[in-house]
């Protein structure tokens, strides 16, 4: 596909497609107009593999949990997006669940860890006086 650019700054931004930060995409079905759509990656799109693999698997303890949750299996493996602790003492799990609920926060105690290593990964970050979390480093 053949394009001129109105200015640099513009071809720079559609060269970005797929990186980390602000793009431009450019698509044509046919012989229809030009469609250009805006893209921010928090991530590049070579580097979702890397970071994928940085999460930690963890096991739902059989014991504390009610085998009928919606959210949650008894002895499947999860990935662990971040882990939360609060100044009272809670620890809790940010986790992608069965189904379509999204992610969501669980308490600690309810897991068994299959992995005692953290990823090099990640980092601690201080959310507020009360809140410690460890979570992934998406970019460097």
């Amino acid at each position: 596909m053949s394009i001129q650019f109105c200015c640099q700054p513009f071809k720079e931004l559609i060269d970005r497609a797929g990186q980390k930060g602000p793009a431009v995409v450019v698509s044509r079905r046919g012989s229809n107009p030009l469609k250009f759509r805006l893209q921010s990656r928090g991530v590049a799109h070579q580097n979702e593999v890397a970071f994928k693999k940085i999460s930690i698997p963890i096991e739902v303890n059989i014991w504390t949990l009610d085998t009928k949750s919606a959210w949650l299996t008894v002895g499947k493996v999860y990935l662990v997006l971040e882990i939360y602790f609060e100044a009272k003492g809670r620890r809790l799990l940010r986790l992608l669940g069965d189904g379509r609920n999204g992610p969501a926060l669980f308490p600690w105690e309810c897991f068994e860890f299959v992995s005692l290593t953290i990823p090099s990964g990640w980092k601690i970050v201080a959310s507020s006086a009360d809140l410690i979390k460890l979570t992934t480093q998406v970019g460097r």
